[in-house]
């Protein structure tokens, strides 16, 4: 049977694109009803939302929710988090920055879905039954020894670096929040001093690449494998990995790392087992996983600051959190605009991105520390207010950068997915792909080499080629043994 007639004609599944077009056309209604300049440019935002998403969803069907991809989770990502709060923030503020803040985010996603469709449609001729084909295929059978040893390799690594930052790290924040709750300040303070030890050459780079990638990857890899063969050794590792995932973030006071990898569970394990479950499982899931997702995280900021634990103290952090996602990161990408251009007309011209400073000659300007001192007042020595890369684009080159910046991560995406999809479907290259997904929003919070560089994609890649070099190994040991107990 090939593999276009795996695909049921007749077959549905919940597509995020056509709810997202209906949620933008409810919006824009009442804008056209109140005529009104400024409500002709959030119709014009809205619009081309729209437009972009329909045009995704008919060409590539980027939007289902049983055939997640890359590109469509990004965008999904952003709709949930960023659209609805960047209305509300064009609509209460009365500056002019928020017609360059509005038009900015206009520019975004017109471009990075020209560069989807210059992926998907020039370069690779991808079909939108594609990525369908994809997900109904069974994982190919890779050795489970050769498994095991890809997973030793990385946690030896991880677990190494991980013991020199402990050596290194004397007096970590988290014991002294747990024997002085309250003490907000004092906490944050130790945690910037904690931060400073890691400017000790190549172990900023290695602790922050374990801490955020090589962790929560042998988590997410194992309960991959775990899903596909349902072995008891994968479900152990899988409860190590865990709790060990776990235990270095909370040593950090990192809260967003947890949240992320739960969903990216909860989204493996629904995509494994869409078929198994039915619609009341699903919201049942869905249920559990909000709770956990936004209940630990609220019992720890109770605990921290010294709050009584009752009704209205678990009321206020919980507003806490749904403020930290959904308003406190689109809330900083306006205050970019209010702080750039530098005087109204200077923009920094590559001296905020500092491989392109170096290759200008130019001085590197630390855009990220300079807004955090401008907004915050500087309260730790070592802070800084790090944003999306298309805003941080504009503070380069205006209007342009933003368009060059979306334009060129529209592309990277798309060949990303079409080259993981078209690629052998094994348990290492499939959780490498969902492990994308995750990386991927960190683009709203970091520039463009930041985000290659420390926030895990070149690991990931690094991590696609060790597999064949411990297969390879695996094999040879493998030989060895055998001629040794050969007569």
């Amino acid at each position: 049977m090939t593999d276009q007639l795996l695909i049921s004609p007749n077959s549905k599944t919940f597509d995020w694109g056509k709810l997202l077009i209906c949620l933008s056309f409810a919006a824009v209604l009442p804008l056209f009803v109140i005529f009104d300049p400024d409500n002709v440019l959030l119709s014009l935002f809205v619009l081309v939302c729209f437009g972009c998403i329909a045009l995704l969803s008919r060409l590539y069907s980027l939007f289902k929710l049983r055939y997640l991809t890359l590109p469509g989770c990004f965008l999904i990502y952003y709709f949930i988090r960023f659209f609805p709060s960047s209305i509300i923030i064009y609509l209460q503020e009365a500056g002019d920055a928020r017609y360059a803040f509005i038009v900015s985010h206009c520019i975004f996603i017109l471009s990075f879905t020209i560069g989807v469709i210059i992926a998907l449609g020039i370069v690779s001729n991808y079909k939108r039954f594609e990525t369908k084909i994809y997900y109904l295929k069974s994982f190919v059978t890779e050795s489970s020894s050769s498994l095991k040893t890809y997973y030793c390799v990385i946690f030896l690594f991880a677990f190494g670096i991980f013991a020199l930052y402990l050596f290194y790290q004397r007096n970590l924040p988290f014991f002294y929040a747990m024997s002085n709750p309250g003490e907000v300040l004092k906490i944050a303070q130790l945690r910037d001093e904690s931060h400073k030890l890691l400017d000790i050459g190549w172990l900023k780079y290695s602790y922050g690449w374990a801490k955020h990638v090589l962790f929560p990857f042998l988590m997410v890899f194992t309960f991959v494998n775990y899903q596909s063969s349902k072995r008891k050794t994968w479900l152990s590792l899988f409860i190590f990995s865990l709790m060990l995932s776990i235990t270095v973030s909370v040593l950090n006071f990192e809260k967003g790392p947890i949240v992320k990898v739960f969903a990216l569970l909860f989204l493996i394990q629904f995509l494994m087992s869409y078929k198994k479950w039915g619609v009341k499982k699903v919201i049942t899931v869905s249920a559990i996983g909000f709770v956990i997702m936004f209940a630990v995280p609220a019992i720890m900021i109770i605990y921290w600051a010294g709050l009584p634990f009752n009704l209205g103290s678990l009321w206020i952090a919980e507003l806490g959190i749904l403020k930290r996602l959904f308003w406190k990161g689109v809330s900083l990408q306006y205050n970019y605009f209010t702080l750039f251009p530098i005087d109204g007309h200077t923009f920094l011209h590559g001296a905020g991105i500092r491989p392109l400073a170096q290759l200008l000659n130019l001085e590197h300007f630390p855009v990220v520390r300079y807004a955090y001192h401008e907004l915050v007042g500087g309260k730790l020595q070592s802070g800084n207010a790090s944003t999306g890369f298309f805003v941080l684009g504009y503070v380069d080159f205006g209007y342009f950068g933003v368009f060059i910046m979306s334009t060129l991560m529209g592309i990277f995406l798309g060949v990303l997915h079409v080259c993981f999809v078209r690629a052998k479907k094994n348990t290492t290259n499939f959780s490498i792909y969902m492990f994308f997904m995750i990386l991927s929003m960190g683009l709203f919070s970091h520039a463009i080499t930041v985000w290659l560089l420390t926030s895990g994609v070149v690991v990931m890649f690094l991590l696609r080629f060790l597999k064949p070099i411990c297969d390879s190994l695996n094999k040879t040991l493998r030989l060895s043994i055998e001629k040794r107990e050969s007569p």
